[in-house]
């Protein structure tokens, strides 16, 4: 079929008509608005434009009137609000709240000054951190109404200067410099340069140095071989019953005189005694005999108080007593029994037992947790515990690559297990061990005896030297355990007739013993000194050298990190001061805390220096600067350390 162009009906040439209407409309309305803004660009362009130049021209004499006025003082800058700058007859100023430029085209300028605030590494952050009150946030704002709304605003930082400075003390050499006042504190290289308490005490002796010669010594009655000895401040408790030759227990007075002097205070006999433990009033043995594996001795009057019965034909082998409450090994077996009150010669009630898989050779108690060495050459140290009074369970093990467990130690705190074992040329023979997770132990470091066979082990400086004793090889060796993954020995002698135990004591007055029982018939007994690092002053203080910057200065922020043991505190203060008479070091400074006060303290975290303009006190900004340091112990074998400190100043 072919198709034909035929007119088109009415109706639709109207239809056509009609869009075509709207379409020319549509266009030149358009058309209309692009010209007229077209018109009004052309018109107002180059004006806007003029008044952006204006602005910039405007924004960059705000800066250089800034930068003016901080080269003259701090003082107007360091005001938060919204300024503008003003001539005076020579310079620049600041003047309160913004101004107008032009008030035909409503140009304005304003500065808006704010505090900022940085991050512990100095960083300028948003949020928190710590003021840093030589830095202002300046924003600058140029806005105009005509012939358009515009606004140019841009935000810039200030300093007091061109930059933050910082001075750091962190080596012995920073520490020491000249016009330092130390008082009780001393500086070591440890890790790398720190102040620590001094060595409590007049100095005599020396962990490290021991030498062979006893500073006291004492025969004890009898023939027999020493083989146990614990103490406490003023008193020693010792055991010659390893055979009938000897006494079932010897009790020794100690004076705290200098040098000590050893008296036999009363002995009790009728038991062959494996292991001793002592208090104020009672002693405690453990015994061979049968029915009275316990026997508990009255000091008073060295006579039978009480005794326990462990159920079963087994020896006691070590025994420890702790807030009331014994604690006991019996071949392969822990018994728990009531050491509180202790009536007559009734037997002590028994508080349960549990099995430990091999004979047990040594048990320790801290918190609730009982540390049982093993003689056996696996699972050589077992963790129960014992805080249940009705149940006692089993905590973790390990394993050492050592021979059979003979002595174990434990940390004041319960995170730190020191155990030796039999000596073997081939293995190292002292394990210091990770306890904190009671159920995950694990070895941090050993050492080699070095042919020693050990026999018991003790700690002083809480964790800083362990005291091995032994037969064979060197008998007495004291091994630095700090940084505890490299225990290496510090000193020691030989005691050709061997060492059988250890007890270390450390008396208020902070001098420092080990009391050791050895194989020499005539002086069974033997008082060992240690010496300075045995325990700490209480107190000390470090004031540094006068840090001298030439000019006024603004000093900013204050940081410091140290080592502050549980027991110890490490504070610090501040002094800034005009110059001296003659330097800084003569100036008079007052030394204050963070808010301003000489009874505050910094503690180390990040913290903003005062701003202060005491007469005859703190000052700053000054000249003149120094810092001085509080350390304080209420663990005499504890010490705070201070590591570095950092300062940071403006110019």
């Amino acid at each position: 079929m072919a198709y034909q162009n035929k007119p088109l009906a009415p109706s639709a040439q109207q239809g056509y008509s009609l869009i075509e209407l709207l379409m020319a409309m549509a266009i030149f309305g358009f058309l209309v608005s692009t010209l007229f803004t077209g018109f009004i660009a052309t018109r107002e362009g180059k004006p806007q434009q003029e008044q952006r130049r204006q602005a910039a021209a405007v924004y960059q004499e705000t800066i250089e009137a800034l930068r003016v006025i901080r080269e003259q003082g701090w003082d107007q800058i360091a005001q938060n609000g919204t300024f503008h700058p003003q001539t005076t007859a020579t310079s620049w100023t600041l003047a309160p709240g913004s101004e107008v430029i032009n008030p035909d085209s409503g140009m304005t300028r304003s500065i808006m000054i704010a505090d900022v605030f940085r991050d512990a590494l100095g960083n300028i952050t948003l949020l928190g951190g710590t003021l840093d009150p030589s830095t202002k946030a300046i924003t600058i704002t140029v806005s105009w109404n005509q012939p358009l709304v515009s606004t140019y605003s841009n935000t810039i930082y200030m300093t007091r200067y061109l930059d933050n400075l910082a001075f750091i003390d962190t080596t012995v050499a920073d520490f020491s410099r000249a016009g330092h006042v130390a008082t009780s504190v001393v500086f070591t290289e440890n890790d790398g340069g720190e102040i620590t308490l001094d060595a409590a005490g007049p100095g005599r002796g020396n962990w490290c140095e021991p030498g062979s010669a006893a500073v006291s010594q004492l025969d004890l009655p009898r023939q027999g071989a020493a083989r146990a000895i614990t103490a406490i401040q003023g008193k020693i408790f010792s055991t010659t019953g390893e055979n009938a030759s000897g006494v079932s227990l010897a009790y020794v007075t100690v004076t705290d005189a200098y040098p000590p002097v050893t008296t036999l205070a009363g002995t009790f006999d009728g038991y062959k005694t494996n292991d001793v433990f002592g208090t104020d009033q009672h002693g405690f043995l453990a015994t061979d005999t049968n029915a009275r594996e316990v026997a508990i001795v009255n000091l008073n009057n060295m006579t039978l108080a009480g005794y326990y019965d462990i159920p079963g034909p087994n020896s006691a082998l070590s025994i420890y007593v702790l807030d009331g409450v014994g604690y006991v090994i019996a071949g392969s077996t822990l018994y728990r029994f009531s050491a509180d009150p202790i009536v007559g010669s009734a037997s002590q009630a028994g508080m349960g037992s549990i099995g430990l898989g091999a004979n047990g050779s040594s048990v320790y108690v801290v918190d609730g947790v009982a540390y049982v060495s093993l003689a056996a050459t696996s699972n050589q140290l077992r963790l129960v515990d014992v805080s249940n009074p009705s149940s006692m369970t089993m905590l973790g093990s390990l394993t050492v690559n050592g021979g059979q467990a003979r002595d174990v130690y434990i940390s004041p705190e319960g995170h730190r297990a020191y155990l030796v074992t039999a000596g073997d040329a081939s293995r190292n023979e002292f394990f210091i061990i990770n306890t904190e997770n009671k159920n995950s132990l694990s070895v941090i470091a050993s050492y080699d005896t070095n042919g020693m066979d050990p026999k018991a082990v003790d700690l002083v400086l809480s964790g800083n030297r362990a005291v091995i004793v032994g037969v064979g090889g060197e008998e007495y060796q004291v091994v630095t355990i700090s940084p505890e993954t490299n225990p290496t020995r510090c000193g020691g002698f030989n005691e050709d007739s061997g060492i059988w135990d250890i007890a270390t004591v450390v008396e208020d007055d902070t001098d420092a013993y080990a009391y050791i029982n050895t194989g020499q018939a005539n002086s069974e007994l033997k008082v060992i000194e240690g010496g300075p690092g045995g325990s700490y002053s209480m107190t000390g203080q470090y004031e540094s050298a006068a840090f001298d910057t030439g000019s006024n200065t603004a000093y900013n922020r204050l940081s410091f990190t140290g080592n502050v043991p549980d027991g110890t505190t490490l504070r610090l203060q501040v002094a800034g001061a005009p110059l001296g008479p003659s330097s800084c070091e003569d100036a008079s400074y007052s030394f204050v805390g963070p808010g301003g006060a000489i009874d505050e303290y910094f503690t180390g975290e990040l913290s903003a220096i005062p701003f202060d303009n005491q007469a005859g006190g703190h000052n700053n900004p000054a000249r003149c600067f120094k810092y001085k340091a509080f350390f304080d112990t209420t663990d005499i074998l504890l010490t705070p350390m201070l590591e570095d400190i950092t300062i940071n100043y403006s110019p």
